[in-house]
């Protein structure tokens, strides 16, 4: 495998992850700045390797500071580990600009350089043991959280962690079986994604793929296991929850582990997991409705797009696995957006938000109200933004893979997009100042930080097509040449689409 000019993963993996180590040493008039160096110097480094990776044209390149050490690599950048690292360096970035003072404690900085350091270990580890080891560090923040009771007296344990402690396990259960099976074929200890999807002694066992698929459906929050996106948002902090949401890490183990390494196996899981899918995404709209707290709305919001990307995956369709990719993108930046300009009215206000009066927060703050705005109509397709082609082609790639259940994609959507404009009248619109005198408007680090994500969302929209192209590429490699075929035709082995 080729290498990078330059260790740039492992950079990119160190650099949050000492400063979360270390964060407690520092001046705390300067840990802020210090965190936020540590994300910029992360983000630099995925762009640098995924810039040397589009330019090489190359399929993937491994890290160079172990590969000439270790007899396998073990960090490597691929399009699909390339264009994660991408987005959520961006979401990071976001995140840690307009995070609010009294959300920037040591904790909450170390919380999400933690989740930081997880997810991009996650995506560019080319070894098993690392992958599970970035799925666990990224997910620490909310096993170790803990949420007062009713009574205020002592910590209990919440359905986040549950879902995450089990989540984990399953996922290293599945680890365990893969590796085991391999050696039990071939009689030799293999870690290696690579060299296990292009293994012939790979036995493909369904056992596997039961413990990887409960990991990714607690991860990603699937019906009925979507109630713990819903209650860390309400009871978490939102910045920290929304940051955890967006790593994607269950869709990026799907494509990355999955379907490469268990072809056979997999393809029988596309149906049902588009289903699955499909029947989140209608229900949770249907709930958020219904919801009467801003936070329990934008949650549930957020776990009924977010499903899209995972019934694109499963549809077995080339568009509409592009697509799906688009949207992990759309949805990254978009409800990044809205958790922080929901967190920002939060902040301003010294009683709790609801959606029984109109606020008028519009008056007093149209920047936010704007970023708001265009954030939500992109999530629902608006023409002009990235939303509108990733929706595009999701929604005409599952309507021709499941032309019967695939119509409950732009049912939701249409029931989304109600669900957002009710948010944003009850929020921004009404008389001025009936509830809220006078509150201020985007800060400059906020504006900065929102700014970017619209300008973001409407450029790729416009010009969509080298994003496309990559995305295609990512989808060919990971997903497409791996089983479709198999799904299709029950061809086996992994030959070019």
């Amino acid at each position: 495998m080729p290498s990078l000019s330059f260790p740039f993963l492992t950079v990119a993996v160190l650099l949050p992850l000492a400063a979360a180590l270390f964060l407690a040493k520092i001046p705390e008039s300067r840990r802020r700045a210090t965190a936020l160096f540590a994300v910029l110097g992360t983000a630099v480094c995925g762009v640098a390797a995924s810039l040397e990776l589009w330019l090489q044209s190359a399929r993937s390149l491994a890290d160079p500071l172990f590969a000439a050490s270790w007899s396998r690599p073990l960090l490597s950048v691929d399009t699909l580990g390339a264009f994660a690292l991408v987005v959520y360096a961006i979401v990071a970035i976001v995140l840690f600009s307009s995070m609010p003072r009294r959300d920037s404690t040591l904790s909450g900085l170390r919380n999400h350089l933690w989740i930081l350091a997880g997810a991009t270990l996650a995506y560019s580890a080319e070894n098993l043991l690392l992958l599970f080891l970035g799925w666990v560090v990224a997910s620490l923040p909310l096993v170790i959280a803990k949420v007062e009771t009713s009574t205020g007296d002592k910590p209990r344990w919440h359905f986040p962690q549950i879902a995450m402690v089990s989540g984990s396990l399953c996922l290293g259960i599945a680890f365990v079986l893969m590796v085991t099976e391999a050696y039990q074929a071939s009689g030799v200890l293999e870690l290696s994604i690579t060299r296990l999807a292009a293994s012939p002694a790979m036995v493909d066992h369904v056992a596997t793929l039961v413990f990887l698929m409960l990991a990714v459906l607690l991860r990603k929050g699937v019906f009925p296991l979507h109630s713990w996106v819903t209650q860390a948002t309400e009871q978490y902090d939102l910045l920290q929850t929304i940051g955890f949401v967006n790593t994607h890490l269950g869709v990026f183990v799907l494509a990355k582990v999955a379907i490469p390494l268990l072809p056979h196996a997999s393809a029988g899981i596309f149906h049902p997991l588009t289903d699955l899918a499909l029947i989140t995404a209608l229900l949770t709209s249907l709930m958020a409705v219904a919801a009467m707290q801003p936070r329990t709305m934008v949650a549930l919001l957020a776990a009924s797009q977010s499903s899209f990307i995972l019934a694109g995956i499963g549809s077995g369709s080339a568009e509409a696995i592009t697509g799906a990719l688009m949207f992990w993108a759309v949805v990254s930046l978009a409800t990044t957006a809205i958790f922080v300009v929901l967190r920002s009215l939060e902040v301003r206000l010294s009683t709790p938000l609801t959606l029984r009066d109109f606020h008028g927060f519009g008056h007093h703050a149209p920047r936010l109200a704007v970023f708001f705005l265009v954030s939500a109509l992109a999530l629902v397709g608006l023409p002009g933004t990235l939303g509108f082609c990733a929706e595009d082609l999701l929604l005409h790639g599952t309507l021709e893979a499941h032309p019967f259940v695939g119509i409950l994609l732009p049912i939701a959507t249409a029931i989304n997009a109600i669900s957002f404009l009710r948010l944003f009248n009850r929020l921004f619109l009404g008389k001025r100042g009936i509830h809220v005198p006078n509150i201020a408007d985007a800060m400059p680090r906020e504006r900065w930080a929102l700014a970017t994500v619209v300008m973001l969302i409407i450029l790729t929209g416009l010009l969509p097509g080298t994003l496309v192209n990559a995305l295609s590429k990512a989808a060919h490699e990971h997903v497409i040449e791996t089983t479709v075929l198999t799904y299709l035709h029950g061809v086996p082995g992994s030959a070019g689409f």
